[in-house]
């Protein structure tokens, strides 16, 4: 079998929930996600999250969600980030982690998810504007034979 790729970047003109990757494994095996790379626009203000959701959606405590706040960039491998001429330019490590404030903050998740045959796997985002927030993302989905 061959790895699913899912490559694009976020709707633009419309807020609210949105779904932009829906996977389901039908491999007759298992299945391992790997988030290469996601891409987010700063901005200020509003409500601006990401999940991931695997598992199995049809038991309430059979899946895992991470969400994830005011993200800038995140995925498995990073070659090179630019800080900034100004004086509050930022470092290596708040380019590619998620930020935000206080204890709200949420700065964890997975870059390797794996998923038995029948689990499925969401990639979701929530904009309160109507600008594109997602500016890219690459997934990919390799089956375990």
């Amino acid at each position: 079998m061959t790895a699913t790729i899912y490559n694009g970047r976020g709707p633009i003109g419309v807020s609210g929930d949105q779904t932009i990757v829906h996977h389901t494994n039908s491999s007759g095996g298992n299945e391992r996600i790997t988030i290469n790379y996601v891409r987010f626009r700063d901005g200020s203000g509003g409500d601006r999250s990401a999940w991931f959701d695997w598992g199995d959606f049809n038991n309430s405590v059979g899946y895992g969600t991470v969400e994830i706040k005011q993200v800038a960039a995140f995925g498995k491998y990073f070659g090179f980030a630019h800080t900034t001429g100004s004086s509050n330019g930022w470092g290596f490590g708040q380019y590619v982690m998620p930020r935000g404030n206080g204890d709200t903050d949420k700065m964890d998740f997975p870059t390797d998810l794996f998923i038995a045959n029948g689990d499925e796997f969401k990639f979701r985002v929530t904009y309160s504007d109507t600008n594109r927030w997602l500016e890219a993302y690459s997934i990919m989905v390799i089956p375990e034979v």
